[in-house]
C-alpha cells in the first residue's frame, strides 16, 4: 500500500513529502513534455561502494577526498505514450541532516541507467545511478529527493 503524500508549499513548487519503504513505486508525469509519464521505484541506496566499482572497474574515477560513493538502484518503468530517456528525466540528491549534499557522479559502474538508452511506451527498465558525497553521510539522518521529468519531487527520509 502506498503512503499518502501530503504537499507542503516551497517557494513556487509543490514538494510531495513521503516517507516510504525502499520498493514503493511513485507515478509521475511530465509538467513540461505532454505524453512523457511513468512510475519510478526506489529499490535501494547503498553507501561506500567504491570496492564494488573498483572490481567491475579498475580505472574508474575516484571520489574526491573524504568523499564516498552512493549506488541508487531505480526501476522506471514507461506508462506514457511518449519515448524518453530515465537518467536524463531522474535527478537524485541525498541531503544530510547538516545541510550536507551527495550529487550525481559519473564513472563506470555495473547497470548503468545512462547505458539503457530511451524507454519506450510500456517498456520497464532497471538500472543504476551514482552520487557522490562526504562521508559524514555514514552517520546522519538523511534524505533522499528525486526529481522526476521536471515535476513533483519524491522525498524519501533514511534512517
Amino acid at each position: 500500500e502506498e503512503p499518502e503524500p501530503t504537499e507542503e508549499p516551497q517557494g513556487d513548487i509543490t514538494t510531495e513529502f513521503t516517507s516510504p519503504e525502499f520498493g514503493t513505486a511513485f507515478d509521475f508525469e511530465s509538467d513540461l513534455y505532454e505524453g512523457q509519464s511513468g512510475r519510478v521505484t526506489v529499490n535501494s541506496l547503498k553507501p561506500d561502494v567504491e570496492d564494488m566499482i573498483a572490481e567491475y572497474d579498475p580505472s574508474y574515477f575516484k571520489p574526491a577526498e573524504g568523499n564516498i560513493y552512493f549506488l541508487l538502484n531505480v526501476t522506471v518503468e514507461n506508462t506514457g505514450g511518449e519515448s524518453f530517456s530515465p537518467w536524463l528525466e531522474l535527478d537524485p540528491l541525498l541531503i544530510g541532516a547538516e545541510g550536507q549534499e551527495a550529487t550525481w557522479a559519473i564513472t563506470t559502474i555495473p547497470d548503468d541507467l545512462s547505458d539503457m538508452g530511451e524507454l519506450a511506451p510500456g517498456e520497464t527498465m532497471t538500472g543504476n545511478m551514482l552520487l557522490e558525497g562526504n562521508k559524514s553521510f555514514l552517520n546522519t539522518k538523511s534524505q533522499l529527493h528525486i526529481n522526476l521529468l521536471y515535476g513533483v519531487p519524491v522525498i524519501m527520509l533514511l534512517d
